[in-house]
């Protein structure tokens, strides 16, 4: 299947259209990949696919997004030949390709953070994107580039490289470039071995998946990774929507594109020694069906002919390339004329898309023919270009022009969608140009539509497709029933998954009716498989923290604080779905133990009673807390609630104190010999203990209090209850309640505690 021009279809977002944003996050990486000429758009994205998983594998980091910056090749590679001899002497034929990666990329990166990842001859392109940002007011520490298997002679903003002494491409070139007055390329920097089979490949050691990435994989990830932690992402001073101003689509480049979306196709075929004849097919919409239903071979699937031999093909498509635009002064570049001569300085390759050329119009006498410009590349180098994209043969030399019965040409340029595009909704729009008036037909599956191209020649189509492939075939058709070739174009849809359940075990047991308080720093969070989900991430106040294959995982949160919690599922498309957040409040010590009376009251022994309080800002829910004894006996479980910096009492029996107990329950009878208590919280997988008081050892019996008269009080400062210093004596006398005798209570129920100190004298210390 060919797989067309790329340019304006690249102009639109249809990568991911959740990707697309006017928004440029401050958070994040990109990556952007330019390949080499004579790589086809399935291999530039196995490639960059390739480096994705090695990263990923070497990092564990999928923060970073990785995007393409295809670098087509047009005219059967031999358009391409001519840039990069171009290139070599720091010029340019045209801008078409650099301003085509620049509408390609921009609504796909969407952070600030960006490196130019180049090979070959994209490294050519990586250098240009690099300028184009600067001069764009993108900020250089933003940006950087990093490139691989370079002809040229430097990298823009002094990044990295990595050239083999191993690259039989590199070395074979470097003395004809030389030779030929350009510049030279950068040393070779390592040795890496080169991969069974290419020992008697031309371009061995050259190629970017086998040579390089699968060659030195550490080195390369690792400089990827040195030159990402370099960036800042600093803020631009104007760039519209996206991370930087692309440059515009004006007429000049769009008929480049139309030029391109002809030629590039009957170059391909007349290097492929394709020959066609007769007439298009009757009418336009049995010629995108035919395409539709057969896209692996859709130009032969929708033609019987086109009355073309394969020479005339490539002479079109030679006539093409001598019809770009220059962006520098048409002067010959020749090769030097003696060894003594210093190679050209480098020409800045102008950033913006070209121009139009001004419109001549005839005088009537006569009508003057239209001359090719001056050759802009050193025949030295014809030989060699190729390799800049890994090899292959040079284009096909021009041939006879076509028969005069060839049917009138029927221009059709489809701007959007791209072919290979992943649309994250099931709307895709459709858009390009043809001649005003001319009808246009898409077809896909069993359906099909039609539209009139308006009076700049513009078309749209808004087509709903189902989830998975789908191949859209278009033709233009003109008043006479001539139609043009079909462009096929498939695409994907792949629907975002649906959002996680998320759910935190401990929140079910949580101490508070309004939020999810819990006496644990460990989060449990689980939820259910979603479909078509490959991982999940973990966020963490609203920063992905971990990623997982898993459908749980346990967190911490933070202890006295808020923690928000909350799932995104990712599908191999990068599609996200984020489940509602989860806050959880950590409070590990929301209760403490206060007072105990082991000793009960003057009037009845066994009168005890045990005082708690509420060191938290939040109403209690004391349903799941326990007061338990080290040799389990007494075990109380508590009830009710209980308000903010508040106390709760609990009493033997409800005549203890004349202070109405919040608990009456006839626990065991503490012994007089000393107890060590633990104050504890059920948290659905565990226990927890949020307080407790010495061992019996610490104090060798009570750590203080006197029975049957005077309790023992938490100090002001005894954070810890396991400390003897964070116990003191209930020295105040309490007159406003009595023991069941009438006796004042030496202690303080129900209320602050005292200031401590030494018990009063009853004679009997």
């Amino acid at each position: 299947m060919h797989f067309g021009i790329l340019t304006l279809t690249l102009l639109v977002s249809v990568i991911n259209p959740s990707i697309v944003s006017a928004l440029c996050a401050n958070s994040g990486e990109s990556v952007v990949y330019v390949n080499g000429i004579l790589t086809s758009l399935v291999d530039a994205q196995q490639d960059l696919f390739k480096l994705q998983t090695k990263y990923f594998e070497k990092t564990g980091d999928r923060n970073v997004v990785f995007r393409n910056g295809y670098n087509e090749p047009h005219l059967a590679g031999g358009g391409d030949l001519l840039e990069s001899a171009a290139q070599a002497f720091g010029t340019s034929i045209s801008d078409f390709d650099l301003n085509t990666i620049l509408m390609q990329i921009h609504p796909q990166v969407t952070t600030r953070k960006i490196l130019l990842v180049g090979h070959s001859q994209g490294t050519f392109y990586t250098n240009a994107v690099y300028r184009y940002f600067l001069e764009h007011g993108v900020p250089e520490g933003s940006v950087a580039v990093y490139n691989l298997a370079t002809p040229a002679s430097y990298v823009e903003g002094g990044g990295a490289y990595l050239t083999s002494a191993n690259d039989k491409l590199i070395n074979s070139i470097r003395p004809l470039m030389i030779k030929a007055g350009a510049r030279e390329p950068l040393p070779a920097n390592i040795t890496i071995s080169l991969p069974p089979g290419e020992e008697s490949d031309k371009t061995g050691g050259h190629h970017f998946s086998s040579s390089y990435l699968g060659g030195a994989p550490d080195r390369i990830i690792w400089d990827i990774t040195n030159a990402l932690g370099k960036l800042s992402a600093v803020r631009a001073a104007e760039t519209g929507d996206g991370c930087f101003t692309p440059p515009p689509a004006t007429i000049g480049y769009r008929t480049q594109a139309v030029l391109f979306s002809v030629a590039d196709p009957l170059a391909q075929d007349a290097r492929s020694g394709i020959a066609m004849t007769g007439r298009a097919i009757a009418t336009a919409k049995n010629t995108v069906v035919a395409a539709a239903g057969q896209a692996q071979n859709a130009l032969a699937a929708v033609l019987r002919a086109l009355s073309l031999r394969a020479g005339t093909a490539a002479g079109q498509s030679a006539a093409v390339a001598s019809a770009l635009p220059p962006t520098t002064p048409a002067v010959p570049i020749l090769a030097k004329t003696s060894a003594s001569v210093s190679p050209p300085a480098p020409v800045k390759i102008q950033s913006t898309a070209p121009k139009e050329a001004p419109r001549v119009i005839n005088t009537p006498q006569e009508a003057q023919p239209i001359q090719p410009p001056p050759p802009m590349f050193p025949p030295p180098l014809m030989a060699v270009a190729p390799g800049f994209g890994g090899g292959g043969p040079a284009p096909v030399a021009d041939a006879a022009p076509a028969p005069a019965d060839t049917p009138p040409a029927v221009p059709l340029y489809v701007e959007a969608p791209l072919d290979g595009a992943l649309f994250a909704a099931s709307t895709v729009s459709a858009t390009g140009t043809t001649t005003p008036g001319y009808s246009v037909v898409v077809a896909y599956g069993s359906s099909s539509a039609t539209t009139t191209a308006d009076g700049n020649g513009d078309w749209s189509f808004t087509l709903t497709l189902s989830e998975g492939a789908t191949t859209l075939g278009f033709a233009a058709e003109d008043s006479e029933g001539n139609a043009s070739p079909a462009v096929t174009r498939t695409v994907t849809v792949d629907l975002p998954p649906s959002p996680p359940s998320l759910s935190v075990s401990e929140c079910a047991f949580s101490l508070s009716s309004d939020s999810c308080l819990v006496a644990t720093t460990t989060a449990t969070l689980s939820w259910g498989a979603v479909s078509d989900a490959s991982y999940y991430g973990i966020v963490k106040n609203d920063i992905r923290t971990a990623t997982t294959t898993a459908t749980g995982v346990t967190m911490n949160a933070a202890d006295n604080a808020t923690t928000i919690f909350a799932v995104v599922a990712y599908d191999a498309a990068g599609n996200a779905a984020t489940s509602t957040s989860v806050s959880i409040e950590a409070n590990t010590h929301p209760l403490i133990i206060n007072e105990i009376a082991w000793g009960g009251t003057a009037a009845v022994s066994s009168d005890e009673w045990i005082e708690f309080k509420n060191t938290s800002s939040d109403i209690l829910d004391l349903s799941r807390v326990t007061l338990v004894a080290e040799d389990g006996s007494p075990y109380i479980a508590l009830a009710g609630t209980v308000a903010p910096s508040s106390f709760f009492l609990i009493e033997r029996r409800e005549e203890a104190t004349s202070k109405a107990g919040d608990l009456i329950t006839p626990f065991d009878q503490l012994a007089n010999t000393g107890e060590e208590f633990r104050l504890q919280w059920y948290g659905g997988i565990s226990t927890t203990t949020i307080d407790r008081t010495p061992a019996v050892s610490t104090c060798d019996g009570w750590c203080s209090g006197f029975g049957p008269i005077i309790s023992m009080e938490r100090t002001t400062g005894g954070a810890d209850g396991t400390l003897e210093g964070s116990w003191q004596y209930g020295t105040t006398t309490n007159t406003s309640v009595m023991d069941a005798g009438g006796h004042a209570i030496l202690g303080t129920p129900g209320a602050e505690n005292s200031e401590g100190g030494e018990p009063p004298d009853f004679g009997f210390f």
